[in-house]
């Protein structure tokens, strides 16, 4: 089958510029691969095509906003394998499928992987350019909430020891006094701790520090 693949392998993610929406279109049928990316390319998409989950395997995705667009049946392999692929790059991307003859199996298989959209052949415009937009804005959504959750994670790891200690008190919502009563201190080393929790963490009130906490999951402070 010729290939279509726009990217040399492994070229890097600095390939693909970083402020289009880019859609990862994956089809076999050569002639409808063609038409989709000439269609979505017209309504102002960066289209990325590809003729098999190897060649989508081997180019970049980068961390831009970007979805990709799956037919389910591709010459021998299956579409479920995009979803398999970018779970272990822990790739937040969303996936979109289109497929013809899918088996109800294949359906409910992707749907619990988390698939963004599952649309029958033939699909139109309007709801295919509806999906990969909805999809655009989950994944910019799903990277700004991983993304923010890992600036929380190493300012936790900022903390010393002591500090770590502070800021579970004050996550489960101690006062100064016991602080003092739970780690044996006198009260200016429980404020001047605080104090250095604050600071490390970028928060200005015990509010913030609770909210902080609570987007940290399981890696914050244990009740």
């Amino acid at each position: 089958m010729s290939t279509v693949t726009e990217y040399p392998a492994n070229a890097g993610c600095a390939a693909i510029e970083h402020d289009a929406r880019h859609v990862h279109l994956i089809d076999d049928d050569l002639p409808t691969l063609r038409a989709l990316t000439r269609m979505l390319r017209q309504l102002g998409y960066t289209v990325h095509p590809y003729a098999s989950v190897t060649e989508y395997r081997r180019a970049p995705r980068d961390e831009v906003p970007a979805v990709s667009v799956v037919d389910m049946r591709l010459n021998g392999e299956s579409g479920l394998a995009v979803q398999t692929l970018l779970r272990d790059e822990s790739c937040v991307m969303p996936v979109i499928f289109i497929s013809g003859e899918s088996s109800t199996r294949e359906t409910v298989l992707a749907m619990k992987a988390g698939a963004h959209e599952f649309l029958a052949k033939p699909v139109r415009a309007k709801t295919l350019t509806a999906a990969i937009d909805s999809g655009l804005a989950r994944h910019a959504a799903l990277r700004a909430q991983r993304d923010a959750h890992q600036l929380a994670t190493q300012r936790l790891k900022s903390l010393s020891p002591r500090e770590r200690e502070v800021f579970h008190l004050l996550a489960r919502g101690s006062n100064n006094a016991q602080i003092v009563a739970a780690l044996d201190i006198s009260l200016p080393t429980a404020k001047q701790y605080k104090s250095e929790v604050m600071r490390k963490l970028a928060l200005d009130s015990l509010v913030a520090l609770i909210e902080f906490n609570d987007s940290l999951g399981d890696g914050g402070a244990k009740a």
